[in-house]
């Protein structure tokens, strides 16, 4: 009876977790400088105009996280020239039902902050930047919309810390869709996993249950440059730009759906491509030119000679070309 009572008495300031209704910037700071785990912070309904970055480094923890969330989905508006970044050392911090509008390239996981999650949000935010950057490991973004895209930059652009790509995010059950194209310019891909410096860095991420409709960014619409990432069950459709392992070894794509697309290239060694559906593809499966080898001491900006891939049991269906 008495270990019941102390364990009771650890947990009661968790079981009495705050609501803290915030109708400003302002309050919103206040209220996560004095945070404790298991605290919801609601923004009441209405636009909110910034005019710097919402910096958020509070601490939440396992069942207990820190939720910051609109009143009602949609019903908050975060405009103006800063976003959510969600800095060290920032953990089990939940965003959710926003939408965002303020300018590109504010919203992010930084490094440092981890196990945090970017959930059921809109993000529509214009000019040339990211929409959504993660930095941190263990990270989750998931039922997100995003939306609407008419200038350089990405969607979603995951990133790291030093060499190291961030690792064990699971990306999962988002719409991606109207992105415009650019021009023929890189840097315009929806998600770009890593960049080449990364590519040699191990994520064991998976990206799943996504979908992506009318998405022209530029020619790469899904562009991987790390290792060790998991693509599966993914849907892109009418997007006339490829699903490229760019960088990078040892990834594995299956069970995804390729409707109306270039459908996918690869570079790197050890991927697994398999149990993909491809319909109206041109072409459905390219094997990269490989005109240089990363493991021999080429760059790794090099496009890396394919060596080691397994590639089976995919179904194609009405493509013009295959491989």
């Amino acid at each position: 009876m008495k270990k019941i009572f102390f364990i009771l008495l650890l947990l009661s300031g968790k079981l009495f977790a705050n609501t803290i209704f915030v109708s400003s910037i302002a309050e919103l700071q206040a209220a996560t400088a004095k945070a404790n785990p298991g605290d919801n912070i609601v923004f009441k309904k209405g636009v909110y105009r910034t005019t710097s970055d919402i910096n958020i480094s509070c601490v939440g923890e396992l069942g207990f996280p820190i939720t910051i969330m609109a009143e009602k989905f949609g019903a908050v508006e975060i405009t103006g020239s800063g976003g959510f970044n969600l800095v060290s050392p920032a953990t089990f911090i939940i965003i959710r039902d926003f939408k965002f509008t303020h300018a590109a390239s504010k919203a992010k996981s930084s490094p440092g902050s981890t196990f945090c999650r970017w959930t059921n949000n809109i993000f529509e935010t214009p000019g040339d930047g990211e929409d959504l950057t993660i930095a941190g490991n263990d990270n989750e973004v998931d039922h997100n919309t995003f939306q609407n895209k008419n200038a350089m930059g990405r969607f979603l652009a995951i990133r790291g810390t030093g060499k190291q790509i961030a690792e064990r995010l699971w990306i999962h059950h988002n719409y991606f869709k109207s992105q415009k194209d650019q021009g023929g310019r890189n840097g315009a891909e929806t998600l770009q996993f890593g960049l080449s410096g990364f590519s040699l860095s191990s994520s064991n991420s998976i990206v799943e249950y996504n979908l992506f409709e009318d998405c022209a960014g530029e020619n790469e619409m899904i562009s991987v440059k790390a290792s060790a990432v998991i693509l599966r069950h993914n849907t892109i459709r009418n997007c006339p730009a490829q699903f490229t392992l760019r960088h990078g070894n040892k990834c594995q794509v299956y069970g995804n759906y390729f409707f109306n697309t270039p459908g996918i290239r690869f570079f790197g060694d050890d991927h697994i491509i398999y149990s993909n559906y491809f319909e109206n593809c041109n072409p459905a499966i390219q094997i990269g030119n490989g005109g240089a080898e990363v493991a021999d001491g080429a760059p790794l900006t090099s496009h890396d000679r394919p060596d080691g891939v397994l590639i089976a049991l995919n179904i194609l269906v009405t493509t013009k070309r295959t491989l």
